[in-house]
Parts: structure tokens; sequence; C-alpha cells
């Protein structure tokens, strides 16, 4: 991951989810020391901030997440979470996101708009960030290139990690491909 070497990581949900059962990230403590090692700033979107805490049952339990991301991305608003999820360029991108997965392969078609959002804000900061999933199919390869696969055995479960960065060539040749057709 050394080509995101201070650079931002943006994480979803899934993997967030995935951590926080892992009581004290015993089982991903390689992988987060190489984010800190590379000084590489891990960073949600709004909207995965949303997903993540929506299935809060108590208030401890949204406590336990708020307290875990603050240990997770650090204390500072700001480093909690892209702002402009809902900006109109941020959704007009996710918007033609979807819409290239579906010309490309039908079954991407099905990706939820947090994950259409969280494309998009890759497209918006290609330059300077990359993205770490579990939902390795929700991400194709025809817009993305995938950089890195990070197995982590839990002992319960074998987990994969997929680190994500926006490609502009392939971006460009399914816009045309579309338009084409």
């Amino acid at each position: 991951m050394e080509q995101f070497k201070k650079k931002w990581i943006l994480l979803d949900t899934n993997l967030l989810i995935e951590i926080l059962k892992d009581d004290q990230q015993y089982h991903f403590k390689d992988f987060l020391s190489e984010l800190r090692t590379l000084e590489i700033v891990p960073v949600i979107d709004r909207s995965v901030l949303f997903e993540f805490r929506r299935g809060s049952r108590t208030r401890s339990h949204l406590n336990k997440k708020n307290c875990f991301l603050e240990v997770l991305l650090g204390a500072k608003e700001k480093r909690y979470y892209l702002r402009s999820s809902a900006s109109e360029k941020i959704v007009r991108f996710a918007e033609e996101l979807a819409i290239l997965y579906s010309h490309n392969d039908s079954k991407n078609s099905r990706i939820s708009f947090t994950d259409c959002l969280v494309a998009a804000q890759l497209m918006m900061y290609k330059d300077n960030m990359c993205l770490a999933t579990l939902d390795n199919n929700d991400f194709p390869l025809v817009v993305f290139d995938r950089t890195k696969v990070i197995t982590i055995d839990t002992g319960q479960k074998i987990l994969t990690i997929g680190i994500y960065s926006f490609n502009t060539s392939k971006y460009k040749a399914c816009k045309r491909a579309f338009e084409s057709t």
C-alpha cells in the first residue's frame, strides 16, 4: 500500500462492523499498523457513518460505536467523515457509476446507493484516496483497480479485504462504451 502513503483510505461499513466485532482488533492489527506506518489517514463517507450507526439498539451500543470511531479515525469531526457525500456532484457521480455498472454487468445493478456514494468519493478524490472493503463484488474492476488483497483468518471465518483505487482510463472506456450503444 506504499502508493497510498500519506493519503486517505476510505473504510467501508462492512469492514468497520468486522473490526468492531473483533473486540481488541486483534485480527486487524497488521492492517491497522500498516495504515499508521504509512501515515494513511482513515476516513468514512457520511453515508457509511449512517449505515454503521443505524443498527444501534441501545444508547450504550451507539456510544460503543462512536468511541470505536473516535479511536479508529480520530476525535476531530473533520477526520470523522467526508462531508461532501450529499453534494450534488457526488450524487451525480454515484448515479453515473451505477449506470455504468449496469451497462457492464447486470448483477452490479443491485449495488446499494451507499456503495455508489463511496465509489463516487473514490472518483472525486482519485489521486488521494483508496478504499478498504469486504464487499469486493461491489467495486467492479471495469472502473476500479484492486491494488491489494489482505486475507484475515479470525478462526471463525476468513475475511478478504480488498484495497481499491479509481482508474480514470477504465472509467473513460466504460463511458465511451455506454455512449456508443
